[in-house]
């Protein structure tokens, strides 16, 4: 890792990174050159701090953590993980500005079967469950259920036609409202770059295959 910027630093990481699993050398270690000379520099010349540490020193911090359904459970090294960094820096002068917390599967007091899934025939014949990535409200009358995909697999084109087919059935069933399906294509969101909902409707509308 490279010396921190002081104009801001963008940290992507996994969380493991964050953990204190390093042994402490030992004089019985079979090889003790840590423990009589201390730890070696990183490999590559590139200096800089260790990330934990590097967290720990900046002033200002947001945190932004991904499949955090489970993420405040007080058990988890996760957990502990980040409370441990957001009390160093306050004892810094700092603060922890904001932590946004992301989800597609969420948990409600102990109820982990709460999240909004559709039933579907996947590619080997059985049957199974996928969780679409976002409801968007559009209007009082419009919902628009929105599935992003990068990487593609065999269960994805059954999942989409599996969604139309939900959509159709819960227009006719929750009239008024009217329930559409969205299929959004990395590469046509990173090729045209879609400023508004209303943008990345259409974006998807012409240019289907991207």
């Amino acid at each position: 890792m490279g010396p921190l910027s002081s104009a801001g630093n963008l940290f992507l990481t996994n969380f493991h990174r964050l953990l204190d699993n390093e042994k402490a050398p030992n004089a019985e270690d079979p090889d003790a050159t840590d423990y009589f000379l201390g730890k070696r520099p990183p490999a590559g010349g590139r200096g800089g701090p260790d990330l934990r540490e590097a967290l720990r020193e900046v002033r200002e911090l947001v945190v932004m953590n991904d499949e955090a359904h489970h993420i405040h459970d007080p058990g988890l090294a996760w957990f502990q993980s980040l409370r441990d960094i957001a009390g160093q820096v306050r004892l810094n002068g700092g603060e922890l500005s904001a932590q946004f917390d992301l989800t597609a599967t969420p948990k409600h007091e102990g109820v982990p079967e709460t999240h909004f899934q559709i039933e579907y025939q996947n590619a080997s014949g059985g049957i199974s469950n996928y969780i679409p990535d976002f409801v968007v409200r559009e209007t009082e009358a419009d919902y628009w259920v929105v599935e992003t995909k990068g990487r593609e697999d065999l269960d994805d084109p059954l999942k989409w036609e599996r969604l139309k087919q939900w959509c159709k059935d819960a227009t006719l069933r929750d009239a008024p409202r009217k329930y559409h399906p969205l299929f959004v294509r990395e590469d046509a969101l990173v090729k045209y770059q879609p400023r508004t909902f209303r943008d990345l409707k259409r974006t998807c509308e012409e240019h289907p295959g991207e």
